[in-house]
């Protein structure tokens, strides 16, 4: 079968490590071939070039969304796929319409929950992507049990399947392993956040947590680290100077390859609105770097409520003042994050590795053939 992957590929964050490991992966697979559009060029081109996948760029910088369906349209016509699968809004809508003009089956994998928006012209581009969802594609896959959850209210339980995201844990290892100049004071303990630094993931709010922590310990014994760039970042840095945290908070900017600091970090932190399954969660995780979250329904879910494993989650109040405490005192019990953290590790190695994910998605795909 061929698979026609359509993503914006501007960043290189949680979805499009996503999409990169799936059209890697499906790519190795004796009887799938994949070509995907993108209508940017970025990190995301260029690993998947290196993969020898066929990609096309049609830049929306330089070309109107008409443009665009014209290109991807006369594309369809030469490669002839089986099945065109897509991952925003905007090019949900390329998929719906060029699927709906070659009768070609179309799937949009969401990749998290969307923004309420009162801005007019968001909620017009929300309608207009629940409609093409509702009537143009023919199936939704969600990365996680409360996005299937929500989604099947919105669509019905016959249009949404549930496919976590996974990584693929060799290379995470391997790329873990690369060396990286990064001198991290003895005798302190060095938090990270790595994602995108925009209004969901509340980063202010792990920057106010380590004010906190300053507050209630007398000494220098917490630093935090934030990895990622996003329209945030100078408010997130404001705030820093502010709270007097400029010698207790670094910004690295974005990183392409963030795993060595993952593993280096004595813990990463969670405090977002909402999630999917985010990669860099697994990431930690399969690196036995402890998280701490906010009670997050799918960190719950992941780590509080596996059969065979007894709690493994490190919880933290969504209250700056009390999720610093917790987090000081589990420190005290060092041993025990510690063994939370191998314990989650030997989890995600079980359930969350990239072969597990493929053979759902070749699954799926050929079911859509099928009926």
């Amino acid at each position: 079968m061929k698979i026609l992957q359509i993503a914006s590929g501007d960043l290189w964050a949680g979805a499009e490590v996503q999409l990169y490991h799936l059209a890697k992966h499906l790519n190795r697979q004796n009887d799938v071939e994949v070509v995907v559009v993108l209508l940017n060029e970025g990190r995301l081109a260029e690993l998947l070039r290196a993969e020898k996948i066929d990609v096309h760029v049609f830049s929306e910088a330089e070309c109107s969304l008409t443009t665009i369906i014209k290109k991807v349209n006369q594309l369809v016509k030469k490669i002839t796929p089986d099945l065109i699968h897509s991952h925003r809004q905007k090019e949900n809508l390329i998929a719906s319409i060029v699927g709906l003009a070659h009768r070609i089956k179309s799937v949009r994998t969401v990749h998290g929950a969307d923004e309420h928006s009162t801005n007019l012209k968001e909620k017009i581009v929300s309608f207009v992507d629940n409609f093409n969802a509702k009537f143009l594609q023919h199936k939704l896959i969600a990365v996680s049990e409360e996005l299937y959850q929500r989604l099947s209210l919105q669509f019905g339980t016959a249009k949404v399947v549930h496919i976590d995201n996974s990584i693929d844990i060799n290379e995470v290892k391997l790329k873990a392993n690369e060396k990286i100049s990064l001198n991290l004071a003895s005798g302190v303990h060095h938090l990270g956040f790595v994602g995108r630094l925009s209004d969901v993931k509340q980063v202010n709010k792990i920057i106010d947590i380590i004010g906190q922590i300053k507050q209630q310990v007398s000494d220098k014994s917490f630093d935090l680290h934030i990895i990622g760039d996003g329209p945030l970042a100078d408010d997130l840095k404001n705030q820093t100077e502010r709270l007097n945290l400029v010698n207790d908070v670094t910004f690295y900017g974005f990183l392409s390859n963030p795993q060595p600091y993952i593993k280096a970090f004595d813990a990463i932190l969670f405090t977002s609105k909402h999630e999917g399954l985010p990669i860099t969660l697994l990431e930690a995780l399969v690196l036995e770097t402890p998280v701490f979250s906010t009670p997050l329904p799918t960190f719950v879910r992941l780590l509080n409520q596996q059969e065979d494993y007894a709690e493994l989650g490190n919880f933290i109040d969504t209250d700056s003042k009390k999720a610093a405490s917790q987090i000081i005192n589990a420190f005290s019990h060092h041993d025990d994050l510690i063994k939370r953290a191998n314990d989650a590790s030997k989890l995600v190695r079980q359930k969350y590795d990239i072969d597990k994910n493929i053979v759902e998605y070749v699954s799926l795909y050929q079911s859509m053939l099928d009926q």
